[in-house]
């Protein structure tokens, strides 16, 4: 029994090939190739002829052999989408915007998890994955974790076609980020015109981005002169949820508790929200919580979350855009300079006067 009569399997179908497009449209094979491909022309193929190709190709449901032509043309019309994790809602966001403007261009994403999420050790190999020779360029999101080198062969191999959402400075790259310093001095500004003097941050060490909030909370403490308790900036890397409830519980036990904490992002301010709850304490009545990105849930809490926003989908367009620039234009003789955009503070309820009754 051969396969093609194996019941179990199925008949075999062979791969429709330009060949078969060009014999149902009654074409020749070069101009299935350039109504196909979208390959230029001194001459432009007929409207009429051009709709006789796509409706062959439709009808033979042609898909074409990325892999040969990369080989044939050097080029895939493919990008690799490298993130650590897709549980943060924030990398699900960026990398759907980046698939959007790719489809818009006539590129498609070849997303792969680099196998660590939120963890640093084993440093992984997904950057060396065998899709990722043949695609045209890469679009990172989320390497800016404490002590991780982040694929130098894949930034050596594309030759400095590498783009990202708030990557390592040390990879030759085109990043995009947000102004950190100036969102987090905007919340605290507005926490401290609703009369807040004792301020907690909790945030998680392993993140670049995170420490920079951090150090953004220090200085605005310090310029503004606020009293400084013991304690009040409260570290973990228990994950991002857990870790936000872990360092929450550690500030709200203190001999002077924050009246107002603001977490490194939303998923920790919601943590914060969360062992306020546990300890019988009312947000914003008792405790003011801000948060930091405008992931989708914020707006939906109750209460609704007040927090830094950042324009998560704007920069993953900005990314996309910018590796497909690169690609189809001159390269530039000197390096493109990162850019940082700003972000904004959105007013929900979960914060307020401290004591309010």
């Amino acid at each position: 029994m051969t396969p093609a009569d194996d019941p179990a399997r199925g008949p075999r179908r062979s791969r429709v090939t330009i060949k078969d497009v060009a014999r149902h449209a009654g074409v020749s094979v070069t101009t299935a190739s350039i109504v196909l491909n979208g390959r230029p022309t001194a001459i432009p193929v007929g409207a009429e002829t051009r709709r006789r190709v796509l409706a062959a190709g439709a009808a033979l449901a042609y898909r074409p052999n990325l892999f040969a032509r990369s080989l044939r043309t050097g080029r895939s019309h493919t990008l690799g989408l490298l993130v650590t994790t897709i549980a943060d809602p924030f990398t699900g966001e960026a990398a759907q915007a980046m698939d959007l403007v790719a489809r818009e261009r006539g590129y498609r994403t070849i997303l792969t998890l680099s196998g660590m999420g939120l963890s640093t050790e084993g440093q992984p190999d997904s950057g060396e994955h065998a899709g990722y020779r043949f695609v045209d360029g890469m679009l990172l999101i989320g390497f800016q974790l404490v002590g991780y080198a982040p694929f130098p062969e894949v930034a050596a191999r594309h030759r400095g076609l590498v783009t990202a959402i708030a990557n390592d400075p040390e990879l030759p790259s085109f990043a995009v980020d947000v102004d950190a310093i100036a969102g987090v001095r905007a919340a605290l500004r507005y926490l401290q015109g609703l009369g807040h003097r004792r301020f907690g941050m909790i945030y998680d060490p392993r993140h670049l981005v995170m420490r920079a909030r951090r150090a953004a909370f220090d200085e605005f403490i310090g310029d503004a002169a606020l009293p400084t308790t013991p304690g009040a900036v409260a570290a973990t890397e228990a994950g991002y949820f857990e870790g936000g409830r872990v360092a929450a519980e550690r500030l709200l036990a203190l001999a002077e508790p924050p009246t107002a904490i603001i977490g490194a992002n939303d998923q920790m301010a919601i943590g914060a929200i969360y062992a306020a709850w546990r300890r019988g304490l009312r947000v914003p009545h008792d405790l003011s919580v801000v948060g930091f990105d405008d992931i989708p849930v914020a707006h939906y809490l109750a209460p609704a979350l007040t927090t830094v926003r950042q324009p998560i989908a704007e920069m993953g367009r900005l990314t996309a855009a910018t590796l497909i620039d690169l690609l189809e234009g001159p390269r530039a003789s000197s390096p493109l300079v990162d850019l940082l955009l700003q972000p904004e503070l959105v007013i929900r309820d979960s914060a307020a006067p401290p004591g309010i009754p």
